[in-house]
């Protein structure tokens, strides 16, 4: 199920066209709908669109399956709760988030009742992009240094002499 990326909210609201029977008066004026009990009969209903707004947190979407993600994604991304944070560890069959707090407390959070933030992902650094580390081999024997540099050839660790 996809949620809000924003609040993990898993209902929206949306517009939809509708066709159903009504009574008019002479003037094409409405007067009641075309049932017994003056209730509504849908007799036919195009598919909801948007924009779509989270009933949670108020996140606007033009369109669902482009923006939000899969309720699984959320899980191990930051909270924020009263200037406090911690990791999301579940989603439940009731939509109430489980944290782990950074304090090492447990957090139970009910969206549309507790306020909170789920935080973007903090982009990861690329790989190729680390630190420069220096090794400075004193009184090694040729036969040692030819095992460390093939050891680090094999990790595809760049070898630079000096």
């Amino acid at each position: 199920m996809l949620v809000c990326p924003k609040c993990g909210g898993q209902k929206f609201t949306a517009s939809q066209d509708c066709v159903c029977d009504i009574i008019v008066d002479g003037n094409n004026e409405f007067l009641a709908n075309n049932t017994e009990d003056n209730s509504l009969f849908i007799s036919y209903a195009d598919l909801p669109y948007g924009p779509y707004c989270c009933t949670n947190c108020g996140a606007e979407y033009d369109v669902l399956e482009d923006e939000l993600i899969e309720r699984n994604d959320l899980i191990g991304r930051r909270v924020r709760c009263d200037e406090e944070e911690g990791t999301l560890a579940s989603i439940d069959d009731l939509e109430r988030l489980h944290v782990n707090m950074d304090d090492g407390s447990e957090l139970l959070l009910i969206p549309g009742a507790d306020k909170y933030e789920i935080l973007e992902p903090e982009e990861e650094e690329d790989e190729e992009e680390g630190e420069d580390v220096r090794i400075l081999l004193k009184n090694v024997s040729f036969e040692e240094l030819s095992r460390v540099r093939e050891f680090l050839n094999n990790q595809e660790i760049e070898v630079e002499e000096l």
